[in-house]
């Protein structure tokens, strides 16, 4: 076991402070899930160093880098997945456990909307999407043309049932 450090001994940053407050105060399920996340922050710098300092790396044209790192993450993330050790084999293992020793028939707990950030962030996820329609045309959609967009915001809007109906319209939107 680790030496721990006394009291006198940590620091006094306030963000340090604020940080060992909220992990110290995350329940034991909870805190799984933050080290199984740290964990694999971890594994993925180790091999992301390993990568830039690789010929074929440095080689690389922008694309390709780009390209080899995506690959990378998910190569990564799939063995961390099958070991079970990936912080979302975590999540859903105490879920499942302490969804298991209850006999009523209720929902079993969701990960915390924290966690959840910190999982999709790991995985290159910026945010997650709330109000997600399942809409597959905006999927890694890049539309430079002002007119496309225009078609596919409506198209969006009908599918989702919150299309303007044209007697809504102003008679500056309908010239």
């Amino acid at each position: 076991m680790a030496k721990r450090k006394a009291p006198e001994e940590l620091s006094t940053n306030l963000n340090t402070i604020k940080a060992r407050n909220r992990v110290s105060n995350l329940t034991e399920d909870e805190k799984a899930v933050h080290l199984a996340l740290k964990a694999d922050h971890g594994d993925l710098s180790y091999y992301l160093k390993k990568l830039y300092k690789s010929a074929k790396y440095i080689a690389a044209s922008a694309e390709d880098k780009t390209r080899l790192q995506n690959e990378l993450k998910v190569e990564r993330i799939r063995v961390r997945t099958e070991k079970g050790t990936h912080a979302s084999c975590i999540a859903n293992q105490k879920v499942k456990n302490t969804s298991a020793p209850s006999s009523s028939p209720q929902a079993p707990p969701s990960t915390p909307p924290q966690l959840l950030s910190e999982l999709a962030a790991f995985e290159g996820i910026t945010s997650i999407p709330i109000d997600d329609d399942h809409n597959s045309e905006w999927e890694d959609t890049e539309v430079e043309d002002d007119l496309e967009l225009e078609l596919m915001l409506r198209r969006d809007d009908i599918l989702n049932d919150e299309a303007v109906l044209p007697d809504e319209l102003s008679d500056e939107e309908i010239a």
